[in-house]
């Protein structure tokens, strides 16, 4: 963002001439953009997120997973949930993904709002150049590791505040601004990065039947001193208002109807430890098809009784996700993790751990099934491709829960 001084500063020392069209093609564009920004709702996107790794023995790229989550920006914050959980995390999003590749916040919003809403930026003036095509304005700018709110963070530990510099490219058919990209250098030795570069697209989203100025498209890669690079391609997409602070609207609000019947009281339970759980599976895992982040639904294949008491019948919904879904070489890993138990009279959280081999399953390959934390399975096989389709079953032992600290 200019900055007020700096701008009047260049316009006094230009009262005697006309000004130049591209400091004015950048104030208008910085007014559309802050006026976008101050104007536009709190909102919701489905981001789809690819996240690649180049060796730089091997010089070539290979994918690592490929994740789907909910990116909310709400009163200036950032916040993240799984897509249809309808509640979002009070965490991290590093804490949420799987490890091995890396992670960024800050496209969806934040970026902008640091460039357009503070005085941190010093712009510098711009140059005609073009962009996928297109002739546009590019105006490099600096921010100061002093004024700059950059966290940058590469483990659950360990971050920095760093300055950055990049770019703004601003079309001037429209004033609209099309791209910004930050890079950031000057990092901390201790987090062994030598470079850190995003890259965000901009267009006209529809929210609500009105428009506005939202990211469409991200790239964000680090590369490392030993020459390690990784890269997230990420797409924004289905974006809609966001109602209230774990519900989300996707739509318009529906006529108004006569109120409807309330739902039946359901017995919120722990369940007992020592109990045998046997799933069977409703939503097929393929990992040509499914991503981390996905929600997966499978039923019992029996009755959970202790003793003589049913304390969930034949059929009952479990409820899960996948938590990773990752190709490592010629191996493909994968984990589901479970996290309740419902039936019409009762729910529970499902506190068990996976015993053995799933007795029936389907996948190409051999492959070995583990227990993960509670209520996860892990799944390995030595294949360029993991299936394991609806009716695969698996046999669970109930466990004590865990306490909260």
């Amino acid at each position: 963002m200019v900055q007020g001084v700096v701008l009047a500063a260049l316009l006094f020392a230009q009262a005697s001439a006309p000004l130049q069209p591209d400091i004015l093609l950048f104030a208008r564009a910085r007014t559309k953009m802050q006026d976008h920004l101050r104007h536009q709702p709190n909102y919701v996107c489905l981001e789809t997120l690819e996240r690649t790794q180049r060796d730089p023995i091997r010089r070539r790229s290979s994918l690592l997973d490929v994740l789907r989550l909910e990116v909310a920006f709400v009163d200036n914050k950032e916040m993240y949930a799984w897509p249809g959980s309808n509640k979002f995390e009070d965490t991290e999003l590093i804490d949420m993904v799987p490890a091995g590749g890396t992670i960024g916040s800050g496209a969806f919003a934040s970026h902008a709002y640091n460039l357009f809403l503070t005085n941190a930026p010093r712009t510098m003036p711009g140059e005609w150049t073009e962009l996928d095509g297109q002739r546009v304005a590019r105006y490099p700018f600096e921010v100061a590791e002093m004024v700059s709110g950059y966290h940058l963070r590469v483990t659950r530990g360990d971050a920095a505040i760093v300055g950055y510099y990049g770019s703004i490219w601003i079309d001037p058919v429209s004033e609209e601004v099309t791209q910004i990209e930050v890079i950031a250098d000057q990092i901390p030795a201790r987090l062994g990065l030598k470079e850190a570069r995003t890259i965000i697209a901009y267009g006209d989203v529809n929210i609500g039947g009105q428009p506005y100025r939202l990211p469409v498209r991200t790239v964000e890669g680090v590369t490392t001193f030993a020459g390690h690079e990784n890269r997230n391609e990420g797409r924004f997409t289905a974006c809609r208002q966001f109602v209230g602070e774990s519900k989300l609207s996707f739509g318009d609000p529906p006529p108004e109807e006569a109120a409807p019947a309330p739902p039946p009281t359901v017995t919120e339970m722990i369940l007992p430890e020592g109990l045998t759980i046997h799933l069977e599976l409703v939503t097929p895992i393929d990992s040509d098809k499914s991503k981390t982040g996905d929600p997966v639904e499978a039923i019992l294949a029996s009755a959970i009784k202790q003793k003589k008491e049913v304390l969930f019948e034949k059929g009952s919904r479990v409820e899960g996700r996948i938590i990773r879904m990752q190709k490592l070489g010629q191996t493909i890993e994968a984990e589901v993790q479970f996290y309740s138990i419902a039936s019409a009279a009762r729910r529970a959280p499902f506190n068990a751990q996976v015993e053995g081999e799933p007795s029936t399953s389907s996948t190409r390959g051999r492959f070995n099934l583990s227990p993960g934390r509670i209520g996860s399975a892990k799944i390995t096989v030595d294949s360029a491709r993991l299936t394991l389709m609806r009716g695969s079953r698996s046999t669970w032992i109930t466990v004590a829960p865990r306490k909260r600290s």
